[in-house]
């Protein structure tokens, strides 16, 4: 059975990225994968310093250590994370890879490729799929965004 980490950063108003979340935590574990989720929550951020926030945006050990117990203790084999920015930082990346554990990294927002400074886009368009793209040679991982294009018959 695929063992599959989910993890998800929510802003203080909820969107489409906390639904697509919470939609496919339900999709994957009614198609029999195991799921653990690792959630955090803007809200927190008012328990932060300005200074502990913006450096914790760029690299956030504590967020590193949390993943890597949850990966110690759920042994997944992937590691998706929806959202990272800005608590979780691209540290709980890192600590995947670390752990040899295979990394979807979903760009949603413009906010998340904030984090990721040398970036480059690949435009593809094949099966009705766009994918654009950003490679983090710091973590050796591959960024990818797919939209489903609509054909208007």
């Amino acid at each position: 059975m695929i063992r599959v980490l989910l993890v998800h950063h929510y802003y203080q108003q909820r969107g489409g990225e906390d639904q697509c979340f919470e939609d496919e935590v339900q999709v994957l574990t009614n198609h029999g994968i195991e799921v653990a989720c690792f959630s955090v929550h803007n809200e927190s951020i008012h328990e932060r310093s300005k200074l502990g926030v913006a450096l914790g945006t760029v690299w956030s050990r504590d967020s590193a250590k949390t993943i890597r117990e949850r990966i110690d203790s759920f042994q997944p084999d992937v590691m998706h994370a929806m959202n990272t920015f800005p608590l979780l930082s691209p540290s709980v990346l890192r600590a995947a890879k670390k752990r040899r554990v295979a990394v979807v990294q979903e760009v949603p927002t413009i906010g998340s490729l904030a984090q990721a400074h040398f970036c480059f886009e690949m435009a593809q368009f094949a099966n009705n799929v766009y994918i654009r793209g950003c490679r983090l040679p710091l973590f050796d991982i591959v960024v990818t965004q797919t939209v489903l294009r609509v054909a208007l018959l």
